[in-house]
């Protein structure tokens, strides 16, 4: 009996240590990004690293201004600030093609011609301008193999002078602007402005050169990665077990009932004379 409660006691402890020491794993999350793809998880320390890929929707735009002297068609990286410019053209170029973020969905070439002058030879050396730029990209960056790319020249209207005048010191700036920003045909309005000497000469040597352009523009749509950090939740430690009863000592050797027995003591003396 006594051997039957030691076993008993030792199953118990045994128990409550194996309840104490339950795993310790990580506990899955739902955490996520909105609209987000999981590209990667991983353990970091204490925390779940987990990276995803936001798809772009914002329509971006790059805008590049390449300038032209009056009545050239010609690319020019003399003229002006064309050779910086183009070199800007270049690298975006170099860049969208390499970045995995980035989706052109669009390029346009247009050229643009000041107001000034014949409308007929203006449209043409707009269009011009816009294919002539077009040429060099494709010779240098195979553009038109990259993307799909529209063409189109245009002719500044003279209201596209109008902010210059707005900004301007000109005495008669109000007279100006009612001018520039009149319904009136472009050869009218053209004669209008060179009655008024001062004004016409602002605007042919710092006005009109600025309209004399073609613009690149790309539109694209870019993506971002996302990177969240959740604190691994673990569960709280098992209370220590109650410490487990001495073993009882046993008496003897046998599991039946312990019988006790007296030791008697048996003293023989001898007889003594007796007279």
């Amino acid at each position: 009996m006594v051997k039957t409660l030691f076993y008993s006691l030792v199953s118990i402890c045994a128990l409550a240590l194996c309840g104490g020491a339950s795993a310790q794993g990580y506990r899955n999350s739902s955490q996520s990004v909105p609209n987000g793809t999981l590209l990667s998880e991983w353990v970091e320390g204490d925390y779940i690293v987990r990276r995803y890929l936001v798809k772009g929707t914002q329509p971006k735009t790059a805008e590049f201004v390449v300038r032209y002297a009056v009545g050239n068609a010609q690319v020019s990286g003399q003229f002006d600030e064309n050779s910086d410019e183009l070199r800007q053209i270049g690298d975006f170029i170099s860049r969208i093609k390499n970045d995995t973020l980035r989706h052109v969905s669009s390029v346009s070439v247009t050229g643009y011609s000041s107001p000034d002058g014949s409308a007929a030879y203006n449209a043409k050396l707009a269009k011009n301008r816009a294919n002539d730029l077009l040429t060099w990209l494709n010779s240098k960056y195979a553009l038109s193999s990259l993307h799909t790319v529209t063409v189109d020249g245009r002719v500044a209207p003279w209201s596209a002078c109008a902010d210059e005048v707005r900004r301007s010191s000109l005495q008669n700036k109000n007279t100006i602007l009612d001018i520039v920003n009149s319904s009136e045909a472009a050869p009218t309005v053209e004669r209008q402005l060179k009655a008024h000497t001062t004004a016409w000469n602002w605007l042919r040597t710092s006005v009109l050169p600025t309209l004399r352009r073609t613009v690149v523009t790309f539109t694209y749509t870019e993506d971002s990665v996302h990177q969240t950090r959740e604190l691994v939740r673990r569960p709280a430690p098992a209370p220590e077990p109650d410490p487990c009863p001495p073993t009882p000592q046993c008496c003897c050797d046998s599991d039946d009932d312990v019988m006790d027995e007296s030791v008697g003591i048996i003293v023989i003396m001898e007889a003594a004379n007796i007279d």
